[in-house]
């Protein structure tokens, strides 16, 4: 008897062989993160101001509200100074090799540390903001039985 082979993937199923491929993906995925977390952060700003009260001294915001507001606006100055720094490094270092006359085809590790920083701990102030206000909200919304 003869073994029965598994038939040949398809180009679609074959695994990726080239790490600029690889690489394709991650920046695709960590693109698609960082959008989704930013528009986290403004629905999450959204959902707090629903659960605000106008009075006659102004707007007032329950307290269980304010730290998921505050870590949503920390995740809105995370987003922009992901990518400030990632300007502002990857700019610094190509204007002052173009100086240099230099064609340079790889550039120091550490460049992309700084908004991979900024990137990994606004996924996690966004995800602990919903954790607050799902607290919140299971505290305040009662469903009838």
């Amino acid at each position: 008897m003869t073994e029965a082979k598994s038939p040949e993937p398809s180009r679609d199923d074959a695994p990726h062989n080239n790490l600029g491929e690889f690489r394709k993906e991650y920046y695709s995925a960590s693109k698609q993160a960082s959008d989704n977390s930013r528009h986290l952060a403004l629905a999450g700003l959204a959902i707090v101001w629903i659960f605000k009260k106008d009075t006659p001294s102004g707007i007032l915001v329950p307290d269980a509200m304010y730290l998921p507001a505050l870590m949503f606006v920390t995740a809105l100055l995370l987003d922009f100074l992901q990518y400030s720094s990632k300007a502002l490094i990857w700019g610094w270092w190509t204007r002052s090799e173009e100086k240099r006359g230099r064609a340079t085809e790889y550039a120091p590790r550490w460049f992309n540390w700084p908004a991979i920083a900024f990137f990994w701990v606004k996924q996690v102030v966004v995800g602990f903001g919903y954790v607050f206000i799902l607290h919140y909200l299971s505290g305040t919304i009662h469903l009838a039985s």
